[in-house]
């Protein structure tokens, strides 16, 4: 008997852009997916990096959960950083 997918699994996509992209990842091949997880990663600490290694042994499917998970991080390091340079950009002009 089939596996079914249990659709409340999936992320909930917001705009037609993000519906968009998460319909390209999964038609991406597994060396596709690897390399946008690792481009992704090289961006951000060692210690977050650390807990990636062994990609090239996932499945396919485990992969594109990690690619989700490595984006959010992404942008919340991202949101984090911005948020700091503003914090220090208001410190500066008041010096």
């Amino acid at each position: 008997m089939p596996k079914i997918s249990d659709p409340s699994a999936k992320p909930i996509l917001i705009t037609k852009q993000e519906a968009k992209a998460q319909v390209n990842e999964e038609n991406m091949t597994k060396p596709e997916i690897l390399l946008k997880i690792e481009t992704l990663l090289e961006q951000l600490c060692e210690s977050v990096q650390k807990n990636y290694s062994g990609l090239k042994l996932k499945k396919q499917s485990e992969l594109l959960d990690i690619l989700q998970e490595v984006k959010c991080l992404f942008d919340l390091d991202n949101a984090f950083n911005d948020q700091d340079c503003l914090e220090n950009s208001g410190t500066d002009q008041q010096e």
